[in-house]
């Protein structure tokens, strides 16, 4: 039995999670919307929270000042919590960038095996999608794995024919 070492096992996971989140462009997107939304939401209360705590006396002295902030504050809110929806709507419908892992560790694994990605594993790994359905999150896994493994050629000719409703470039 073989057994990886805890710096194999970190250098793994830290792939791993590089494909799902950077390695899926539209779960990167969706990471990226929910991060910056929550961000922003966080410094508004921040915003808030000094504000309270000026005193009365200074609280009168910049009022006009303290309006205009609070109500910029409260629009701001608004727009970076439909930035934070949206980002946990993409991210989630990507399955959170798994299916491109998942995609990519299965192609990797079929490639050292065989030497190839192989048709029918392809048309199975992409299921029989009604024409015109684009699948990115998988063939992005299918194309990260193919061009680590130097088997481009093989997945253009396969994307040709099975993913050609999905206009979004592979990188």
């Amino acid at each position: 039995m073989i057994t990886m070492s805890l710096t194999e096992k970190l250098k793994e996971t830290t792939k791993r999670a590089h494909f799902s989140l950077f390695g899926n462009r539209i779960a990167a997107l969706g990471a990226a919307l929910l991060i910056g939304g929550l961000g922003q939401q966080y410094a508004e209360r921040n915003i808030t929270k000094c504000i309270e705590k000026l005193s009365l006396d200074e609280r009168n002295s910049y009022r006009e000042t303290l309006d205009e902030i609070k109500k910029e504050s409260n629009s701001a809110n608004v727009k970076s919590g439909a930035l934070a929806n949206s980002g946990a709507f993409i991210f989630g419908i990507t399955s959170f960038g798994l299916t491109t892992s998942r995609i990519y560790n299965q192609t990797r694994r079929k490639i050292k095996n065989s030497g190839e990605i192989g048709e029918r594993f392809f048309e199975t790994a992409m299921g029989r999608l009604s024409p015109g359905y684009c699948q990115y999150c998988r063939l992005q896994g299918f194309y990260l794995a193919a061009k680590e493994e130097g088997k481009l050629d093989e997945f253009k000719k396969l994307k040709e024919k099975y993913g050609k409703g999905c206009i979004i470039p592979n990188f």
